[in-house]
């Protein structure tokens, strides 16, 4: 069997793929030294495997067993002498080459991102010159300079008069035509702009005129409010003032001696319904100012200086500005989002059955 050649590569073939019994199993499961496992397993393979089958068969003769021991060993031998191993050159070309796959997998990379980066930044350059604000002053410039330069240039003749003071009428008047040619130049400047770019710088300033409007009508809004609370005040004040000179004046009226006791008697009658309807008018005027004020904080936004208007009113008012007062105050603390307060107040005006009853039906109902 190891001289015939041919028969080398079928042996080699049929012990390489298939995995059966070993050398030792065989002649142990014959003599009955194998466990209970490895008994079922052999006998297990025994069924499946015709060749191992067919040796135990053999083995059973007595002729053969001596044989066989031999016969295994130099099938070992030669299987062992067949396989030649991997040579140190295969293994070095082999580590080679996989260096040389992952250096120009790395170039490649590297070529492949260069060119990609080119690519972009020409993009990018290409997108910033389009969207580059058209050079409006500086095309706009030129045309005054040259302007400037012919009015230079026909100075001279002006300063130099030559026969008569007439003859710089008529080089004012070649002046004048020759500021025209600007503006061919000037159009022939604005053809290749961009319309995007146009567009998009009257849209800023549009967007900046609509701002420097918007602040200055804030502004305007501003002053107003201030000048109106200004005026409140003044006149709040000039109101007090009045009052309190109308008091000095009745108290200091039974000053005087009582030489005419029948006409002091009437001047005193007299002025004491006007005394009345002072004192009667001043706390609705004061209450108005009061009111007034604590709304123009309110509508402001500055909540807590309108809810210790709308208390000091509340605590010194009588009447319908009370009521006012209380409906305010129960917006007030709905906007500040203490939703008690304001459930509270708004009970307080219903059980008042005053005119703001129904208003605050309607936003307790809301809430």
């Amino acid at each position: 069997m190891l001289s015939s050649k041919p028969n080398n590569d079928k042996v080699l073939k049929i012990f390489s793929t298939i995995r059966c019994l070993s050398r030792d199993q065989l002649p142990r499961y014959l003599e009955g030294r194998l466990t209970d496992v490895e008994k079922h397993l052999v006998e297990q393979h025994l069924t499946d495997c015709d060749l191992c089958f067919d040796a135990l068969q053999a083995l059973e003769k007595e002729e053969n067993t001596d044989r066989y021991q031999d016969l295994t060993n130099k099938l070992q031998r030669y299987v062992h002498t067949s396989i030649q191993p991997v040579s140190h050159t295969q293994k070095i070309a082999q580590y080679t080459r996989k260096e040389k796959n992952k250096e120009h997998m790395l170039v490649y990379f590297w070529i492949v991102a260069f060119i990609g980066l080119g690519i972009g930044s020409v993009y990018v350059m290409r997108g910033h010159i389009r969207n580059q604000p058209p050079p409006m002053h500086i095309m706009a410039g030129l045309p005054a300079k040259d302007s400037s330069v012919t009015t230079a240039v026909s100075n001279p003749p002006v300063v130099t008069p030559v026969d008569h003071t007439t003859t710089p009428a008529p080089e004012a008047t070649h002046t004048a035509p020759v500021t025209p040619p600007a503006k061919p130049v000037l159009a022939a400047a604005q053809k290749p702009v961009d319309s995007a770019a146009l567009k998009k710088a009257a849209a800023l300033k549009a967007a900046q005129h609509k701002a420097a409007a918007d602040s200055i009508r804030k502004v305007q809004q501003a002053n107003l409010l201030k000048q109106k609370q200004d005026s409140i005040r003044k006149a709040a004040a000039d109101k007090a003032d009045k009052d309190n000179k109308a008091k000095d004046d009745d108290n200091k009226a039974p000053a005087k001696p009582d030489n005419k006791p029948a006409q002091v008697a009437k001047e005193q009658k007299a002025p004491e319904p006007a005394k009345k309807e002072s004192v009667a008018a001043s706390p609705i005027n004061s209450d108005e100012y009061l009111y007034k004020a604590a709304m123009v904080y309110q509508q402001q936004g500055n909540l807590s200086e309108a809810i210790d208007r709308y208390r000091r009113l509340e605590a010194v008012s009588s009447g319908k500005y009370v009521e006012l007062a209380r409906y305010q105050l129960a917006i007030c603390y709905r906007s500040k989002g203490q939703m008690g307060k304001a459930r509270r107040m708004f009970r307080e005006v219903i059980r008042m059955d005053g005119s703001m009853k129904d208003a605050a039906k309607q936003a307790l109902d809301s809430m």
